[in-house]
């Protein structure tokens, strides 16, 4: 019988941070893939079969930002970008290939949340999003 479990790219230099999502999303039925870097995160990529990507804004710079667009662009996967930077201090040029920008909180229902609902999940969806 083949698995219909989705399974997520977290993108991360935090590794707390890293494990906390893992481990919560694996707790959502989600798989879980787990990356430092925009380099690691391209080596999942090209060997599984990923559905949605979770990523800070990488190193901090276009060129990484540009990496992690394209990556999510050749491989046809939304990408949600989830930063500890206010909103209001993100240059958008910088995160317009993300399907959705989301300030980091220490309610991590809002994440899961978003990825319920880019992921066309229903069961989350309708919670309450505050």
């Amino acid at each position: 019988m083949e698995s219909t479990q989705q399974t997520i790219l977290i993108i991360e230099t935090h590794q707390a941070l890293q494990v906390l999502y893992g481990a919560e999303l694996q707790e959502e039925g989600f798989n879980t893939l787990l990356a430092s870097s925009t380099a690691e995160a391209q080596q999942l990529l090209d060997s599984n079969n990923v559905d949605l990507v979770i990523s800070d804004l990488p190193e901090r710079r276009a060129s990484g930002m540009n990496s992690l667009a394209l990556l999510a662009k050749v491989h046809n996967i939304p990408l949600l970008i989830n930063t500890g930077y206010p909103l209001s201090m993100i240059d958008r040029s910088a995160t317009r290939a993300a399907a959705y920008v989301l300030e980091k909180s220490s309610d991590i229902d809002k994440l899961k949340n978003k990825i319920s609902e880019l992921l066309g999940n229903t069961q989350r969806t309708h919670q309450s999003l505050h």
